[in-house]
């Protein structure tokens, strides 16, 4: 039931966009391909309580990083909240598990960003005072 309504939603996505997009589109769902054939498995078929638990995983970083998250903090700060996507996960697989290790990641390309616009700052006063 589900795998067919996948299917339906599928080819519904590929004809709307086929006329607007650079994209080669196909009617079957795509298939992961194996040297042996027998272990040849669809994405359809991988385990869906990992997937909640990637999400689970990402709302609890979230949560973690902004407080207590709510809509408001994706929608103006969506930059971060894709970084933090990045960190937990290459290629829809988990990448890094430990709710710290993503902590500190963060917290070092926040004090990154900050020195960015701390230099950026001084070198447009430089610019301004030159400039009088």
């Amino acid at each position: 039931m589900a795998v067919d309504t996948i299917s339906i939603l599928f080819r519904a996505a590929s004809f709307s966009i086929k006329a607007r997009s650079n994209f080669v589109f196909s009617i079957s769902p795509p298939i992961a391909h194996s040297e042996n054939p027998k272990s040849s498995v669809s994405p359809l078929d991988d385990n869906e309580l990992e997937f909640l638990e990637i999400v689970h995983h990402f709302v609890e970083i979230l949560d973690r990083y902004f407080g207590s998250v709510c809509e408001l903090d994706l929608i103006f700060n969506f930059h971060k909240a894709y970084y933090i996507l990045d960190e937990i996960l290459i290629a829809c697989e988990l990448q890094e598990s430990s709710k710290k290790t993503v902590a500190r990641l963060i917290a070092a390309q926040d004090s990154l960003v900050e020195a960015a616009k701390e230099q950026e700052s001084s070198i447009s006063n430089i610019i301004a005072q030159a400039t009088k």
